[in-house]
């Protein structure tokens, strides 16, 4: 019994030092992502005071052009001395933050964000910020902050590019599509079906399904609402919708994630719904008792 007790009381003070590890580690990625959001209201506001106290004396903020020409790099006083011209001037600088990707080690941090650039509401540029912060005795300090701009696949709202990709998915089975429909899915896609014994990988239920894309419709489930949801680094995204189907209102749901130039599925669950004052005439189509 004694060694019993010993192995529990060991077990409970390992899991202790887990989970004070776990909260740590989320204290310090809301700390960071923290200052991150108060640089850019710093900076909107032109707070020159905040930028002195949060940046190093040695940052640098660099522009990558990405060709030929030469990066711009500015030290962290000429940053704060246009930002205090820009405010003499009436110059709203708004930039806004699209996603966070946050790593912390120890006292080191790595944050990238997506962003877009608005000057007096009026759209600049897009592109991509990466910081570095430190941890001093004081707090998180910003070391170096780089960028990258244009003007071009500028994305706004992921969501609705999501909605778009989704209706596209379902129009491609309704024009027997089957390029489209099984090239919106990732190599390692799994298709869940309705029926028990249904949970395809992309290219088994690409075999499986030959016979309805060589029809003029595969299927034509027409979506009727989505509720969609992002990750916080807007690599990953999953959802919850509803369909008009020859099977009545469908529910579907799945995985996506962001590629190159797209988001893919990861997964796919469809299902039938069921009425909850129909389940006892279900229940008799099944042979099940109540």
């Amino acid at each position: 019994m004694t060694q019993f007790i010993l192995r529990i009381s060991i077990s409970l003070f390992f899991a202790g030092i887990s989970g004070g590890n776990l909260f740590a580690q989320a204290a310090e990625h809301d700390a960071v992502k923290q200052k991150i959001d108060s640089f850019f209201l710093a900076m909107t506001n032109a707070d020159s005071a905040w930028m002195n106290s949060n940046l190093l004396p040695e940052t640098i903020l660099t522009t990558v052009k990405g060709d030929e020409s030469k990066n711009m790099s500015i030290t962290k006083q000429e940053f704060i001395q246009s930002l205090l011209k820009s405010k003499d001037a009436k110059v709203k600088i708004d930039e806004r933050l699209l996603n966070y990707s946050i790593r912390v080690d120890q006292n080191f941090a790595i944050v990238t964000t997506d962003y877009r650039l608005y000057v007096n509401d009026k759209f600049i540029h897009c592109g991509v910020n990466l910081f570095t912060l430190v941890k001093t005795t004081d707090s998180w300090k910003i070391m170096n902050i780089s960028d990258t701009r244009r003007k071009e696949n500028c994305n706004e709202n992921p969501v609705a590019d999501i909605n778009k990709f989704m209706d596209d998915w379902h129009l491609a089975a309704a024009r027997a599509d089957a390029d489209k429909f099984f090239g919106s899915m990732t190599e390692d896609g799994i298709y869940i079906g309705t029926d028990k014994t249904e949970r395809w990988f992309r290219d088994e239920i690409r075999e499986w399904s030959k016979k309805y894309f060589e029809r003029k419709s595969a299927w034509d489930f027409k979506p009727l609402e989505r509720q969609v949801h992002l990750s916080e680094d807007g690599q990953y995204a999953w959802f919850n919708e509803t369909l008009d189907t020859w099977m009545g209102i469908c529910r579907g749901s799945g995985i996506l994630v962001k590629s190159a130039d797209s988001w893919l599925i990861k997964q796919y669950h469809l299902s039938v719904t069921i009425d909850n004052d129909k389940i006892d005439g279900f229940l008799k189509v099944i042979g099940k008792k109540e």
